[in-house]
C-alpha cells in the first residue's frame, strides 16, 4: 500500500491524498472488524447494523476517491449535503447488488441459499 500511495502522490492533489488516507483507513478498519466478527461467530442483530458495516467494507469510498485524484475540490463542495447523500445512496446500491450477487453465486455453486457468518 505504501508503494501504491507513493506512486499516486506524484500525480494527485493534496486534498485527494488526505481524503484517500482517511477513507482507506476507515475501510481497512471495517474489514478487520468484519473479519473479527466472523471469526468470533458474532451474528449481526439487524439489517441496520449489517448495512452500516457493509457500507464501510464494500470499498466504495476508496474507489470513489480514486475518481477525485486530479480534482482539487474545496471541502465545501466535496462535503456538500447533496454530494454526501449521493455518496450514501451509491454505497447502499453497491451493498445491495453485492449481497444479491453473492447469494446467487452461493446458490449456483454451493447450493447455499443464505451465507451466514
Amino acid at each position: 500500500m505504501l508503494r501504491f500511495f507513493h506512486r499516486i502522490s506524484k500525480i494527485s492533489t493534496p486534498a485527494f491524498q488526505q481524503r484517500f488516507i482517511r477513507v482507506y483507513e476507515e475501510y481497512a478498519s471495517a474489514v478487520v472488524t468484519e473479519a473479527e466478527q466472523q471469526l468470533s461467530g458474532f451474528v449481526i442483530p439487524n439489517v441496520d447494523r449489517y448495512m452500516r458495516l457493509r457500507r464501510a467494507t464494500a470499498g466504495a469510498l476508496p474507489s470513489l476517491a480514486m475518481a477525485e485524484m486530479d480534482l482539487d475540490l474545496p471541502d465545501e463542495v466535496r462535503y456538500h449535503p447533496v454530494i454526501v447523500e449521493l455518496e450514501e445512496i451509491m454505497r447502499d446500491v453497491i451493498c445491495v447488488v453485492n449481497v444479491g450477487v453473492t447469494d446467487v453465486l452461493s446458490l449456483l455453486h454451493f447450493g447455499i441459499t443464505r451465507v451466514a457468518y
